[in-house]
């Protein structure tokens, strides 16, 4: 059986998407979710996370 991992992110806020502009999108939620986008991109696999096992 192929078993494959993932990650999931959510920002449990309706004002999330708003707030990414703000400020020309010099702000705190622009810069986690840079961080959470880059993570996600990264093909290292997350810590604890086994893809196959």
């Amino acid at each position: 059986m192929l078993r494959v991992a993932g990650c999931v992110f959510s920002a449990g806020s309706m004002a999330w998407c708003g707030a990414l502009s703000h400020d020309g999108y010099r702000n705190d939620i622009s810069t986690i979710t840079r961080n959470v986008i880059d993570r996600f991109h990264d093909p290292e696999a997350f810590a604890g996370v086994a893809a196959n096992g």
